[in-house]
C-alpha cells in the first residue's frame, strides 16, 4: 500500500509538473501569437503605404506626360493657327480670298 502511495504522489507530481509546463507553453505560444499579429498588421501596413507611395507616383508621372502631350497639341495648334492665318493674309495680298456669297434676308 505504501508503494502505491509513493508512485500515486511520484505520478501526481509529475502530472503538475506537466500542467505547470503546459501553462508555460501556452503562454509562449500566446505571445507569439500576439507578436505574430503585430508584425502581420505592420508588415500589412507598410505594403499599403508602398503602394499608395508608387501608386501617388504612377498618377504623378501620367499627370506629367498628361500635361506634356497637351502642350505638344497646344503648339501644333498654335502652328497651324499661325499658317491658316498666314495663308489667308497671302489670299487676301493676292486677292485669291474667295469668301462665301451672303445671303440676302428675306
Amino acid at each position: 500500500m505504501e508503494t502505491i502511495k509513493t508512485k500515486d504522489a511520484a505520478h501526481q507530481k509529475t502530472l503538475n509538473e506537466l500542467k505547470a509546463k503546459d501553462v508555460t507553453h501556452q503562454k509562449a505560444l500566446d505571445a507569439i501569437k500576439a507578436t505574430h499579429a503585430k508584425e502581420l498588421d505592420e508588415a500589412h501596413d507598410r505594403a499599403i503605404t508602398a503602394g499608395d507611395a508608387e501608386h501617388a507616383t504612377e498618377i504623378e508621372q501620367l499627370k506629367s506626360s498628361h500635361s506634356e502631350a497637351i502642350m505638344a497639341l497646344k503648339r501644333e495648334h498654335a502652328a497651324s493657327q499661325e499658317s491658316l492665318s498666314s495663308s489667308l493674309a497671302e489670299k487676301r495680298k493676292v486677292g485669291d480670298l474667295r469668301l462665301p456669297s451672303a445671303k440676302p434676308s428675306c
